[in-house]
């Protein structure tokens, strides 16, 4: 497991899915914009502006509930700093006034309450471009 800090720019929960901002600065990562959607990894921490919060950026996390084992899991396009399966990530965006959104895929599930850090480049989602 290794494991990074950093500053954070805004609250973070231990638990929140990460990125790392052109300043350096730790924010909840979301799929929505390419920028907020490149996870650096899952906050360890918590914290307000200015704290020092570890990121585990690929290891196993071992503190979720609710995961479906095996299933992979992606930043939300509409929560920051949560995960969803494929099915919610779509379900968001449908549901949403977004058009597009980025499917950055973060992990998979290995028990119901664990799952690995897996950090992937986010994908260009576009549904009306499939209509």
């Amino acid at each position: 497991m290794a494991i990074a800090s950093f500053r954070a720019g805004g609250s973070i929960a231990a638990g929140d899915a990460v990125y790392v901002n052109t300043a350096g600065f730790l924010h909840k990562a979301i799929g929505s914009q390419l920028s907020n959607s490149i996870a650096a990894g899952i906050a360890l921490d918590s914290g307000n502006e200015g704290s020092l919060i570890r990121v585990d950026t690929d290891g196993l996390y071992a503190r979720a509930s609710l995961l479906n084992p095996g299933e992979d899991l992606y930043l939300s396009p509409v929560i920051s700093g949560s995960l969803v399966a494929a099915s919610g990530f779509y379900q968001q965006l449908d549901n949403s006034i977004l058009g597009s959104a980025y499917l950055a895929k973060f992990g998979r599930a290995t028990s119901t309450s664990g799952f690995t850090v897996e950090l992937e480049p986010p994908i260009f989602i576009n549904p009306a471009g499939f209509q």
